[in-house]
């Protein structure tokens, strides 16, 4: 199953780029958020592995000072969705 983005980027101070969040992908098949660096480099920031952790995030990450970043999910948490720290 490809990778299905579903919002928009935020921008950090460190100059790092945040994907909002994949409904599908990433390591387990249960949605992503990735991390682009300010030269191009991807990396896999979080990957759900579904049930009480949560799976499909959907939404826009919210970025906290100094540099915490949260995202809700679609479903997982006992079928309520989740909120979760990058």
């Amino acid at each position: 199953m490809a990778n299905i983005p579903q919002a928009g980027v935020i921008l950090i101070a460190a100059g790092q780029i945040f994907t909002a969040t994949t409904t599908s992908g990433g390591k387990y098949n249960y949605g992503s958020v990735f991390e682009f660096s300010a030269s191009g480099q991807m990396t896999l920031s979080t990957a759900f592995l579904a049930g009480a952790d949560g799976e499909s995030p959907d939404a826009p990450l919210f970025f906290e000072l100094p540099r915490a970043i949260f995202g809700t999910t679609f479903q997982g948490g006992n079928g309520l969705g989740t909120i979760f720290p990058r």
